[in-house]
């Protein structure tokens, strides 16, 4: 049996990066494990990726914590406790209020595979779909609302790491322990075509 209290705020960070209806259904929801800080949630939709850390104890075991689950405990706010054993789980809210539901099974991608290895001399960026920029715009929405982050010191900043590889993104001036980074794909071909850039 799993019990882990989650803020909520960890949830709505990553949330806009989950996939919704995908045939992959292992992307719908979201993974829940352990990082050093303590508890880790993952989300990708295959085109955009999201980590956020948050201080706490992190499950024993990771989980796909389902869309409607993560949305239920997003609405719920403050903090939600999950307990699960195998699929069978319930979120409890602070005021009480409970949602039973079953964790995905499935196998949650190797997220730590496709997070680019970062080089000070790589700094060429792909074309990338520029709404895929609108997912940090949602997630730094979340944790203002929470009283995570604020406008004047929250800032995302980019990483290239080539032109045909995946763009690191991190959000900063996160508080409370908080640490979202972020990958974007980058579009097919991206370094063909392109115009030198001048002004």
């Amino acid at each position: 049996m799993n019990i882990v209290t989650v803020p909520a705020s960890l949830f709505a960070a990553v949330a806009p990066f989950m996939a919704k209806k995908d045939v992959r259904y292992y992307l719908n929801g979201l993974l829940l494990t352990r990082s050093d800080a303590g508890l880790r949630a993952v989300a990708t939709d295959g085109h955009a990726l999201a980590i956020c850390d948050a201080p706490g104890i992190g499950p024993d075991s990771a989980a796909i914590v389902p869309r409607d689950a993560v949305e239920w405990a997003v609405k719920a706010g403050g903090e939600v406790t999950l307990s699960w054993d195998g699929l069978d789980a319930t979120a409890t809210a602070s005021n009480g209020a409970s949602l039973p539901f079953k964790m995905i099974d499935g196998r949650f991608p190797d997220y730590q595979a496709v997070v680019p290895m970062l080089q000070d001399d790589r700094t060429e960026m792909p074309a990338f779909n520029p709404d895929l920029l609108g997912l940090f715009a949602k997630s730094k929405a979340a944790l203002k609302k929470a009283g995570v982050t604020n406008d004047r010191d929250c800032a995302l900043t980019l990483h290239g790491n080539g032109l045909n590889n995946a763009i690191g993104a991190e959000l900063s001036g996160l508080g409370d322990g908080f640490r979202l980074i972020g990958v974007i794909m980058p579009m097919r071909d991206s370094a063909m075509g392109r115009e030198e850039f001048r002004v």
